[in-house]
């Protein structure tokens, strides 16, 4: 999968996993920034590498949200 595509998925999980999660949203600090944003970095690294060029990404995003 192209970055551009990996990014945009794993930039909306971590936005939703933000938003039910009070505790981040009460201690957002230099280091919360940085974890956020190295879960961000590897969840779109994985998908990269995993998911196939075709898919598209409002798919997958569908089928998240639908969880």
């Amino acid at each position: 999968m192209k970055k551009v595509v990996a990014d945009k998925i794993a930039l909306v999980m971590a936005r939703d996993i933000l938003r039910t999660s009070s505790h981040y949203q009460r201690n957002i600090d230099a280091t919360t920034a940085r974890d956020i944003a190295e879960f961000i970095n590897s969840l779109s690294e994985i998908f990269q590498n995993k998911l196939d060029d075709g898919i598209d990404s409002s798919q997958i995003i569908n089928a998240y949200k639908n969880q």
